[in-house]
């Protein structure tokens, strides 16, 4: 009985050791986390550099920022020059780590609007790099997070491989909710404001048309002859509505708004979630309550 105790033990303990720990992976911001912990699952701890909330395209990062990625065993960006930050912050940590683009693959898109002034690390025509707003592209993100993970962890990629096509499944079944919202709405073809050029993937996606008084930043600033043109335009279009954007000033978007007697909706979301018991705590999340949002500021509620 001595015996079996001792080889029960011993066993126990092999097993615990064939336990690997989970892959320590850093993103620059929440969506990035989210499709990684959607693939990875307990396989993967994740870190974003941004929190939810924050500004992506402000965020400063700190000496604490280049000791995570030092510690990361993948770090996960979306490039189409998004962060501006991340290829100094990388070489300053000194991160031997694999660098995954998410968005390498997408159709790029070319940010709507009429501001012609420049952009935060983005060229006047420059393409909206926030491709992750259009669920197919959304789709490209996690098939290359699942190739990384593979690359890494061979020995649990049916596991990552599985998260993907159920991942796959759930995006697809929302895409088709939110078209057939939109169309049960009327919402299509519609102009709508926001703050600044977030929305060229979703709109392409949906049938709408986003304009905005600042470039694909929250930090660039229109002109006065900026925001003139603007108004003409929005006055030609019959733009529909406006929308405040999470984590940028409102400011402008409010003032336009009035100026042409629309609407001014609840907040959307571009690349930053709500607080974990918010009401856009993930990507699912997210978009619907975009959708919804639009849909109640059209409807007038």
């Amino acid at each position: 009985m001595k015996q079996i105790a001792l080889l029960a033990a011993s066993l126990s303990v092999c097993a615990g050791a064939a336990v690997a720990d989970p892959l320590h992976v850093v993103v620059t911001f929440p969506v990035l986390g989210d499709f990684v912990q959607r693939v990875g699952g307990d396989g993967v701890t994740v870190t974003s550099l941004v929190g939810a909330g924050a500004d992506a395209h402000v965020y400063e990062p700190t000496p604490a920022d280049a000791g995570v990625l030092a510690r990361a065993d993948l770090i996960v960006v979306n490039g189409l020059g998004f962060e501006g930050f991340i290829d100094r912050l990388i070489a300053a940590s000194g991160s031997a780590a694999p660098v995954v683009v998410a968005s390498e693959g997408v159709t790029l898109q070319e940010a709507g609007g009429h501001d012609d002034h420049d952009h935060h690390d983005h060229g006047d025509d420059a393409p909206d790099p926030h491709a992750f707003q259009s669920i197919d592209n959304a789709l490209i993100y996690i098939d290359n997070i699942t190739q990384a993970l593979c690359g890494l962890d061979a020995e649990n990629c049916d596991t990552y491989q599985a998260r993907q096509g159920e991942a796959h499944a759930e995006f697809a079944a929302l895409n088709v909710e939110l078209h057939a919202a939109l169309t049960k709405a009327g919402a299509q073809d519609h102009v709508l404001l926001v703050p600044h050029n977030a929305f060229a993937y979703f709109g392409a996606a949906y049938g709408l048309t986003f304009e905005a008084p600042q470039g694909l930043s929250t930090e660039s600033e229109p002109s006065a002859a900026d925001l003139a043109a603007l108004l003409r335009a929005l006055r030609d279009e019959g733009a529909a509505a406006a929308f405040p954007v999470s984590g940028a000033s409102d400011r402008l978007v409010a003032r336009l708004a009035a100026e042409l007697s629309i609407p001014l909706g609840a907040p959307l979301y571009a690349e930053n979630f709500s607080a974990a018991d918010g009401h856009a705590a993930d990507f699912i999340a997210m978009q619907r309550h975009n959708v919804g949002a639009i849909i109640a500021a059209l409807q007038g509620e």
